[in-house]
């Protein structure tokens, strides 16, 4: 098997069309089409079903789709990077992260990190865990911090081989502007705030935390009443010091925002996970980060949790 036909059947996988494929990829069709016929005999399956009128992927294509682009992404990768080696240029590892206020707490890993590795330039990117699980799939960042539930997305996590592990556990509070009259209680239960008016995070960026803080107020029976939604902690804690609302946020919030909110511990133990993901099979520099990363969270005495032993066990 060569990395050409796994290219060639990317391209006719993406275009379903075997003439286009053939000029997207500057040949003529015949051989591409034997190319591809090679690959089926090689591998004993048929990828690819073929009518006059269209093309379509098997099962068996379609799985086959997802490996190939992964290898060919590898190839790149690992091109790329003996460039760079042969040009004395500096390695350069992409790192996505949600929110600010969470990147702080992330802060003395990646300073060891760039003490290990001071050859190793580090890039960060500000973006929601969906927008960081795609360009990690696309191959436009290297490792992603993200609030992704492992249980809903470990397919995806095993279709895309990616690997990493757990890096931040945090107690959430409740969240009242500074000198609110609910500030002055110790503790609350959820059920003592169900008439107040809540600024979340939408689904899509932060599934795993919206999820649980709308589990939460559903246990403590009922619906939160939701004023707005927030792209970001800070944001998010900029409308509850404005009054507009009340929030839910992680304990590493009241290190930068105590002065303008307060945080009061919830009856209810919840708690939020944020995981370092990267492909599995990443650059060495990457593979670097996820090992400090392991040592970084059992060194804090926080329980390891490695995701490829939970998408192991999960079969």
């Amino acid at each position: 098997m060569e990395l050409r036909q796994l290219k060639y059947f990317v391209t006719v996988a993406e275009e379903l069309h075997f003439g286009r494929a053939a000029k997207k990829l500057f040949i003529s069709q015949p051989p591409l089409s034997l190319q591809i016929q090679n690959l089926e005999k090689e591998l004993g399956v048929e990828l690819l079903q073929r009518t006059q009128r269209r093309v379509a992927l098997t099962p068996e294509g379609r799985a086959f789709y997802q490996r190939a682009k992964t290898i060919l992404a590898s190839a790149q990768i690992a091109v790329e990077e003996v460039q760079r080696i042969s040009r004395g240029e500096r390695d350069v590892i992409r790192v996505g992260y949600m929110s600010s206020v969470m990147l702080g707490e992330f802060a003395p890993m990646l300073r060891q990190y760039h003490e290990q590795y001071p050859g190793v330039e580090i890039l960060m990117q500000q973006m929601a865990s969906d927008r960081q699980y795609e360009s990690l799939v696309d191959g436009n960042i290297d490792a992603a911090f993200v609030d992704l539930s492992v249980g809903e997305m470990h397919d995806h996590f095993r279709r895309h081989q990616f690997d990493g592990c757990r890096v931040l556990h945090e107690r959430l509070y409740l969240a009242v502007p500074k000198g609110h009259s609910l500030a002055r209680k110790r503790r609350l239960s959820l059920a003592d705030v169900a008439s107040q008016e809540f600024i979340v995070f939408p689904r899509r960026s932060f599934p795993s935390f919206y999820d649980t803080v709308i589990s939460l107020c559903r246990n403590s029976g009922f619906s939160p009443v939701i004023r707005g939604e927030a792209g970001q902690m800070p944001e998010l804690l900029a409308y509850v010091a404005a009054g507009i609302g009340i929030g839910i946020a992680p304990d590493c919030a009241r290190h930068s925002w105590g002065r303008f909110v307060d945080f009061i511990p919830l009856a209810e133990e919840a708690y939020v996970d944020i995981w370092l993901i990267t492909q599995a099979n990443a650059a060495r520099s990457v593979r670097n980060l996820r090992q400090l990363a392991e040592r970084w969270v059992t060194g804090r005495g926080m329980e390891f949790l490695s995701l490829r032993n939970i998408l192991d066990r999960a079969g």
